[in-house]
This record gives structure tokens, sequence and C-alpha cells, in this order.
């Protein structure tokens, strides 16, 4: 009877933990890094003339089909076009906008140690290998939840977000005049505020 007992209790045991592992695999398939209704604003200034500023609030909506894929819509500042196009596929993010020949992969979020990294170059209009994956952080963000983060001389990367102190995504760089620096100002995702850059607080509330 003992004996049986032990048997049916790791039976319980191993269902619970198979579960587990199911539910677990499940919310990472049906995660979205950009859902409908994402936004983020970023914030354009001059280092030589601090009263110039520019914000861009860019919000996803809706989505399209290019190129034989799915792919949700951004649009910045009210603009009643899309100014680019971003589409998920597992980890990886692609980006696209009617400046490019092809779709190129801005983002892969499955980090592991010694991973290549890049960034776009305007000039070339592709992304560029910088530098690998060393060290991987962790910072409690504004929804007090820890998430990954990686950082360069010149590079600040957050995981399910993006570079922070850099366009989240290639469209500003092409009005990014020479000496001007763009940063994330803010990050939402469903409705919660994940990140925001406290130091700029006085230029938008």
């Amino acid at each position: 009877m003992k004996e049986k007992s032990v048997i049916i209790f790791l039976q319980i045991v191993f269902f619970c933990s198979l579960l587990n592992s199911c539910r677990q695999a499940i919310e990472e398939q049906e995660l979205i890094y950009y859902p409908e209704g994402t936004s983020w604003k970023e914030i354009m200034t001059d280092p030589f003339y601090p009263q110039f500023y520019k914000i861009f609030q860019f919000t996803v909506k809706g989505d399209t089909i290019i190129k034989g894929n799915n792919f949700q819509k951004v649009f910045v500042n009210g603009k009643l076009q899309p100014v680019f196009y971003l589409s998920e596929r597992g980890d990886k993010i692609y980006y696209y906008d009617n400046s490019l020949s092809q779709v190129l992969l801005a983002y892969d979020f499955k980090w592991e140690i010694g991973m290549p990294i890049s960034v776009f170059c305007v000039e070339e209009q592709k992304f560029h290998i910088v530098d690998s994956i060393r060290e991987i952080h962790k910072i409690r963000l504004e929804d007090y939840k820890m998430y990954e983060y990686i950082k360069f001389p010149d590079h600040y990367y957050i995981k399910t977000i993006g570079y922070i102190n850099q366009p989240l995504f290639p469209y500003l760089m092409h009005y990014e005049k020479i000496g001007y620096n763009i940063n994330i100002l803010n990050f939402e995702r469903n409705r919660c505020e994940i990140y925001r850059d406290h130091t700029f607080d006085s230029y938008w509330e």
C-alpha cells in the first residue's frame, strides 16, 4: 500500500511538471514583443544647441502583407500612412520601410553568450555586426519586472524592447543630422509602461 502511494505521488509530480512545462511553452509561443497598440517615444536632441529637441511618438496599429509575410504597421505622430513595418517570427523581429529593397532582421531576442550583435548602417541600408554578447545583466524596469540587458561602449540593448540609446528602428536614422542624438523616452506594451528615461521627463510632461 505504501509503495502504491509513493508511485501515485510520483505520477502526480511528473504530471504537474509536464503541465507546467507545456504552459511555459505556450506562453513563450504566444509572447508578442510589439502587439497592437504598442507605443514608444523617441527624442532627437542637439548637444551643441540644448534648446532644440523634437519628440516622435510611434504606434503599432493594424497589419498588412509584404512579400508574402504578415507585417504590423507602425505610425508616427498621428500620420495617416504607416512609416515602417514590423514582422515577428518567433524571437526574431524583421523591419521594412519603403526606402529598402529587402526586409531586414532588426532584432533576435533569443540571447546567448557569443551571439553577434548588429546595428543599422544608414549609408549601406543594412545591419552590420559590431560586437558579440559577452555578458548578460538584469534590471528592474517601470513595471517592476526584471529584464535582461546587454551594454556596449556605444549601445544599450534591453531584451524584448531593443536599443534605447538610439532609434528603436532605422526609420529616424534617415532624418538624423550629424551630431544629433536620438534616445528612447519611454516604451509601452499592453497598456503598461515598461521603460522610461527619467532624464528627459521635463521635455514632455
